[in-house]
This record gives C-alpha cells, sequence and structure tokens, in this order.
C-alpha cells in the first residue's frame, strides 16, 4: 500500500474515533513526524516532533532523549490555563546550561535543538 493510501486510511469516522492518538500513531509508522499529547510524564522518542502538554491535573516533565543526534529538534507546548508547570528535562545534557527548562503559563514553548559537538540543547525558539 501506498503512503498516500496509507495517509488516506487514517481519517476518523463516527463517534468513538481514537483521533488524534490512532492517527499520530500510524503517521509515526509511516514516517511522518507527529504531534504527542501528554498530560503525565514521558520520555521522548525519535518520532515526536511537537509536544502538547496539559497540566491541568498537575505538573510534570517531558523528557528529551538520553542519546540523541546531531540535530534532533523537539517543541514542548504547554496548552493549559492551571498554574501546574511543564518542565523540559535535558536527561543529562543541559538546555542552554540548565538541566531543566520551565513552562509556566498556557501556550508557553520551547523549541530545542541537539548538538552533538558540545552535547547540549541548544533553545532555538521560546
Amino acid at each position: 500500500m501506498s503512503d498516500i493510501a496509507k495517509t488516506a486510511s487514517l481519517v476518523p469516522t463516527g463517534p468513538g474515533s481514537d483521533f488524534p492518538a490512532k492517527y499520530d500513531a500510524d503517521m509515526a509508522a509511516i514516517g511522518f513526524a507527529t504531534n504527542l499529547h501528554v498530560s503525565t510524564a514521558v520520555t521522548l522518542a525519535k518520532n515526536a516532533d511537537m509536544v502538547l502538554a496539559d497540566a491541568t491535573t498537575a505538573a510534570f516533565s517531558v523528557t528529551l532523549p538520553a542519546t540523541p543526534s546531531d540535530g534532533d529538534t523537539y517543541t514542548v507546548k504547554k496548552t493549559d490555563s492551571s498554574a501546574n508547570a511543564v518542565t523540559v528535562d535535558g536527561n543529562g545534557n543541559n538546555i542552554d546550561g540548565a538541566g531543566t527548562y520551565a513552562l509556566s503559563a498556557q501556550y508557553n514553548r520551547v523549541t530545542v535543538s541537539y548538538d552533538s559537538t558540545d552535547g547540549l540543547w541548544y533553545i532555538v525558539s521560546a
């Protein structure tokens, strides 16, 4: 089956559809970058480029991969209006000189890119 046919078969239908979670997982399976919706602590894999974090219930951490490749880039965005923070954790590799980066207000976001020469995550947008 072609990638186009696979993509077309992912369109959700009817009540009770598990969109967007199934859509994101299926898109990752055929090589597309995905949005990952989270509301609890998570360690990222290589197939999630955008993390949409909902901390309505409690604060939590989004942990970057422990063994990133040069140029790996991730965006984490806090989507809820609660006072609970979403903390981006460098997983042993600093983020612009710090071990973590906090997102405290709704729609705050950070995009980080890994540089293997320096062994650091650099903030490229916040």
